[in-house]
């Protein structure tokens, strides 16, 4: 076994250990409705991520070549298309704020095509709108400016 297999496999099981321990801890809240969220829902949820994380972390080969590094303008559009969200969710609603969230989240790939960028960002709008809004009645307001 290498020294960089080795460490992998130390982080992923260090990783996957405090999530498990953040997911056994979190189990013991209450965990609430869809409604009214209860304190234990996050932990759980993210101790399960740190798990998942863990294993992939373990589980993952090494290139050849040496260190792989993320590529930079994929992780700038995925953030960014969060941030936006978060800042469009209150001031333009739940339609905007989606149909931007998609758009900004597009630029992450290689090719850029604008149309069926566009189209996925419409029919997510309209899916989420139909979804949170409509089938569930979470109160959110689709449109600003409309309500």
């Amino acid at each position: 076994m290498t020294k960089q297999r080795s460490q992998s496999l130390a982080a992923g099981a260090c990783l996957g250990a405090i999530g498990l321990f953040a997911a056994v801890e979190g189990s013991q809240f209450e965990f609430g409705n869809l409604m009214t969220v209860g304190p234990g829902i996050l932990p759980l949820f993210l101790g399960l991520v740190m798990i998942g994380f863990g294993i992939f972390i373990a589980t993952e080969r090494s290139s050849p070549e040496g260190e792989r590094s993320a590529p930079l303008k994929p992780l700038v559009a995925i953030f960014g298309s969060l941030f936006a969200f978060a800042l469009l969710i209150r001031s333009a609603g739940l339609v905007p704020a989606t149909f931007s969230l998609v758009l900004v989240a597009g630029l992450a790939e290689a090719r850029f095509r604008p149309i069926p960028l566009l189209a996925t960002a419409a029919l997510l709008a309209l899916f989420s709108y139909l979804v949170f809004i409509k089938a569930l009645g979470l109160p959110f307001v689709p449109f600003v400016w409309l309500g």
